[in-house]
């Protein structure tokens, strides 16, 4: 039997059986298993690049609602996140020196 669940706090979320087998649990976000780092909002069908780099997730617009398009910018979003690591490094410590 298909059903709608509440959850903890009191939304509504749709049970699994009901939403997609990519979709995120609220079903607002699917996700593409052959295509890493690519994610569709649903409502808007607008797609999205996600890429985490250094524990930090970055999540943004690829300004198309296509799925050709999106496949070609993906990989420009990627490296220019990583870039942007490697561009800024980790910064040398200066040795503090204290007052005698």
């Amino acid at each position: 039997m298909k059903t709608r669940t509440k959850g903890a706090n009191g939304d509504k979320k749709i049970a699994k059986d009901l939403r997609g087998p990519n979709l995120s649990i609220d079903g607002k976000w699917r996700s593409f298993p052959k295509v890493p780092n690519l994610l569709q909002y649903v409502i808007t069908s607008s797609f999205y690049g996600r890429v985490k780099v250094d524990g930090k997730i970055y999540r943004e617009s690829l300004e198309s609602t296509v799925y050709r398009v999106v496949k070609q910018k993906l990989p420009d979003f990627v490296t220019s996140k990583l870039r942007k690591k490697r561009q800024t490094g980790a910064k040398r410590q200066r040795p503090f020196i204290g007052a005698s």
